[in-house]
């Protein structure tokens, strides 16, 4: 038996997490990144999402893709939907990176970049540290 809560937007929890068919290989997520290295940590309000790499060609699209997350994702249609093209508006996917009910800034470290993501609403932040756990760790067996 399979219970979806239904959220703002139409999207249910079961769609939530690790959905879509990858069609563009998380062209947008700086976990992606061939090298890069994801930790997820618990910080006040939020969640912490470091990528590191050691070579500099993956430093720069990590950089690049933490940055290119900063933008607003609201769906192109009103059909919501895992893309790769900010059709779901970042609550659907794959990418630590949980976007959608959140705002996130960006921190460029030597090696990589830092993401501080924070729910809109504190009563998202239980979901959005689940969330982006869940997505760090499903990783490993995406790419």
């Amino acid at each position: 038996m399979c219970l979806g809560i239904t959220l703002l937007g139409g999207v249910s929890l079961a769609q939530e997490n690790a959905t879509g068919a990858r069609e563009r290989a998380l062209a947008n997520c700086p976990s992606a990144v061939p090298g890069a290295v994801t930790r997820v940590r618990d910080v006040p309000g939020g969640v912490q999402v470091t990528v590191r790499a050691s070579n500099r060609f993956a430093v720069k699209q990590i950089r690049l893709r933490a940055r290119q997350n900063l933008r607003p994702r609201r769906p192109s249609s009103p059909l919501v939907e895992h893309t790769g093209r900010a059709t779901g508006g970042g609550r659907i996917g794959y990418c630590p990176l949980v976007r959608g009910y959140t705002r996130a800034t960006v921190r460029n470290l030597p090696d990589g970049a830092t993401v501080t993501v924070r729910p809109i609403d504190r009563r998202d932040l239980a979901l959005l540290r689940k969330t982006a756990r869940e997505r760090a760790a499903a990783l490993r067996g995406v790419l």
